[in-house]
């Protein structure tokens, strides 16, 4: 048998490690989002939270209090000068330069175009506005009314767009309903909003037209729910109207995610998380985790910008990711509070979470 020199012997070895570290790395599961630390900000009744697209400068809203920025990923915190009010949500254009902010009772919406600095209302209806969000260059805007939550409810409820940076905003064709989110591509083309009676509108000519979109089950949610009667295999009706509390969209507009709170109180089983692949037109609803959607109460998501990495955040106390845009979800190690709102990076390693009567945590 030939020997093996040392100077083939240490080439072979070289390889072998090398292989074995890449293979480790392959096989690793991504950590993403698993483990959360509390940044600087007092607890306080936190509502919203947005992020320019590195994940570096953050704005968050609270109820009965201020707007606060932070230009350090989160690690400090300043109060901005927008006055006390129900700050209900915040949107940022993916530099984060240019900010908006919208008042549940009666403040109206406020727009910033020097990160934060310095801030003017714009001439909005008076409405109680509920969501808010923006292009990556913060030209075009759109937001959500719920007449239950302003001061002047005969206003009705709808949805407004501008195409200015907020100077000026335009009621759409959308009907009145009880808004609660809305979520913009990042050229401001592609518009979905959701309602707390089960709608889910999309538009695709960024707010002139809307369409009504529905979700629909599939064989794994109607083999879940189904029951064996003497001998008679009873399909449930669809699911009851959810209460859909968040919405949001990939850059491009294509991958949709909607969470919601609830239910109507139906009879119906399921993630309280629906998602589509082709810009709203379906909306595919499995109920693989066969839990009543009132004991997850979802109320913020969030989204890389391809639509792979997802973030949900639970009033019930949790925070889970995605990995495989919403196929299958993983329990972090976030704390147990209230949570209120959630933002991600564009590439989704960076996330930050606020909550209702806690403070604001990130994770990178």
């Amino acid at each position: 048998m030939p020997s093996i020199g040392k100077s083939e012997l240490f080439p072979a070895i070289l390889f072998f490690a090398l292989s074995l570290m890449s293979c480790s790395a392959k096989t690793q599961p991504n950590d993403m989002g698993i483990n959360w630390t509390r940044t600087s900000a007092p607890n306080m009744r936190w509502a919203s939270v947005a992020s320019s697209s590195d994940g570096t400068h953050l704005i968050a809203g609270v109820l009965g209090g201020g707007v606060y920025i932070s230009s350090n990923s989160g690690s400090t915190w300043t109060r901005t000068v927008v006055p006390t009010s129900n700050w209900v949500s915040v949107a940022s254009s993916s530099d984060g330069t240019h900010l908006i902010v919208a008042s549940a009772n009666g403040a109206g919406i406020y727009t910033s175009s020097d990160s934060g600095s310095t801030w003017a209302r714009k001439i909005a209806p008076d409405v109680g506005w509920s969501s808010v969000a923006s292009s990556s260059d913060g030209t075009r805007l759109v937001a959500t009314a719920n007449s239950g939550l302003g001061i002047n409810p005969y206003m009705g409820s709808g949805i407004y767009i501008s195409s200015d940076s907020g100077t000026t905003w335009t009621r759409t064709s959308a009907p009145t309903k009880s808004w609660t989110s809305v979520a913009s591509s990042s050229d401001g083309v592609h518009l979905v909003a959701v309602s707390d009676d089960g709608g889910i509108y999309t538009s695709s000519d960024s707010g002139s037209a809307w369409t009504q979109r529905r979700i629909t089950p599939d064989a794994t949610w109607i083999k879940n729910a189904s029951r064996s009667h003497q001998g008679v295999l009873l399909v449930p009706p669809e699911p009851g109207p959810l209460i859909w509390s968040s919405v949001v969209s990939s850059s491009d507009g294509t991958h949709l995610v909607a969470v919601a709170y609830g239910d109507s109180g139906a009879d119906t089983f399921g993630k309280g998380i629906c998602t589509s692949s082709d810009s709203g037109t379906t909306w595919p609803y499995s109920g693989v985790s066969g839990v009543y959607f009132s004991s997850w109460k979802w109320t913020s998501v969030a989204s890389s910008s391809d639509g792979t990495h997802l973030v949900a955040v639970s009033d019930g106390g949790f925070i889970k990711i995605s990995s495989d845009s919403g196929s299958t979800w993983m329990m972090t190690l976030a704390p147990d509070l209230h949570w209120a709102s959630v933002a991600s990076s564009s590439n989704g390693t960076h996330l930050i979470a606020v909550a209702h009567g806690g403070g604001i945590f990130k994770s990178e």
